[in-house]
């Protein structure tokens, strides 16, 4: 996870986003420093430190050499498991803060569902299928997941709070959509669906309030995420003070049950995952540029941080007479998915849970061939640079 953090930091260091503000940066850099202090073990290190200035050093150095690092969370599993849950929830928080300013996943999601309705690619985006199973179809399409060319522009003008009044708007030959063409309701982001986590937030992760644990409070969590679309139909919470009694292991089964349902969507990588999206983004971007050219004029340029919005002017070239540019793409996404590389925030999820979620056998076999014995990866499938040649053979070499 710090190494996630680590490599996203690096990885978007000197684009500049009006989304994503200096203060942000901060925010995400202190995140990260925090990773650094708890895995340099400051119990361990105060130890050393005072060893280090006794008189008895030599014998401080023996009873030292005998106390491993984190010897407190081999000791507690409790507190090894809300370490863990802290963690986990820091990412969660700073990857859907991250990818929904740049609009990293929700965007790119867009052009990928057009390239497969349209058959321009020969394999699914697990990632993305994953995320569309996570947060449901509705909170990435705008009036549902289209399936016809007409529809494609339009929804994706709608995720991003596009008003209906810019559809009129010869798109074609026009120039790039401009302040004016956005709505006041704005764009819609991917928000968290893991009820049961939010109502544990302020106190597990935030530290900001107590919590009385008894099993009317856990009662009440639990049936606040079904209100919430979690348990739709026949109840299945036990409640609490109920004529027939549900003992507090009864409760507690029921709350384990819930989180355990939710570990997907905290677990995801949604950081590697953006990662991979933008790099599918640059060489789409190159790849097609002749047509933005042809369609836009020779001065049409993007900036670094619009590439997300790149597929609004993709989009709107796909009709039934010509598919050239979804093609184009299609080849591009093609070559960047070999070796499933494109299911990298999958492998996270795998990586921290150690739950496969009915993962295929080849899935899995490729997730074994990903990690090395202690468990992290070997190759997170995010170091390919890739070349674009004149004609149709896009190679993508790897650094060694």
């Amino acid at each position: 996870m710090n190494q996630d953090l680590k490599s996203h930091i690096n990885f978007q260091q000197g684009i500049k986003d009006p989304h994503w503000s200096p203060r942000d940066d901060k925010w995400l850099k202190a995140t990260q420093e925090g990773f650094d202090w708890f895995l340099d073990d400051p119990l361990h290190k105060a130890k050393t430190m005072v060893n280090d200035n006794s008189y008895t050093r030599q014998e401080g150095l023996i009873h030292l050499a005998r106390t491993k690092k984190w010897r407190i969370l081999r000791r507690s599993p409790v507190i090894a498991g809300l370490a863990l849950y802290y963690h986990r929830d820091e990412m969660h928080e700073a990857g859907l803060k991250v990818t929904n300013a740049w609009g990293s996943l929700i965007l790119p999601g867009h052009l990928y569902n057009a390239l497969l309705k349209e058959q321009c690619i020969k394999s699914n985006w697990a990632d993305m299928e994953t995320l569309f199973g996570v947060f449901g179809e509705e909170q990435f399409f705008v009036g549902g997941r289209p399936d016809k060319v007409s529809d494609y522009a339009t929804r994706f003008m709608l995720q991003i709070g596009v008003s209906v009044a810019a559809f009129t708007k010869n798109r074609r030959r026009g120039p790039k959509m401009v302040v004016e063409d956005f709505s006041r309701a704005g764009a819609r982001f991917l928000t968290s669906r893991a009820s049961t986590h939010k109502s544990l937030q302020d106190r597990y992760q935030r530290n900001a309030n107590r919590m009385n644990w008894t099993a009317e409070s856990i009662s009440e969590i639990l049936l606040r995420a079904e209100s919430e679309g979690k348990g739709k139909g026949k109840r299945t919470v036990p409640l609490a003070d109920q004529d027939i009694r549900i003992s507090p292991v009864g409760v507690l089964s029921s709350l384990v049950t819930a989180m355990q349902g939710e570990v997907r969507e905290l677990a995801f990588g949604y950081l590697p995952m953006h990662r991979m999206s933008w790099k599918i983004l640059r060489a789409v971007r190159t790849r097609c540029d002749p047509y933005f050219n042809e369609t836009y004029g020779s001065d049409f340029t993007l900036k670094e941080w619009e590439l997300p919005f790149m597929v609004g002017h993709i989009l709107p070239l796909a009709h039934d007479e010509s598919m050239d540019m979804l093609r184009t793409a299609g080849k591009v996404w093609d070559k960047l998915n070999y070796e499933d590389a494109m299911s990298i925030g999958m492998r996270r999820m795998y990586e921290l849970s150690g739950i496969d979620y009915g993962i295929s056998r080849i899935h899995n076999q490729l997730f074994h061939e990903f990690t090395n014995p202690h468990g992290s990866l070997v190759d997170d499938g995010l170091d390919y640079e890739s070349e674009e040649s004149d004609d149709e053979n896009f190679t993508v070499t790897m650094h060694g």
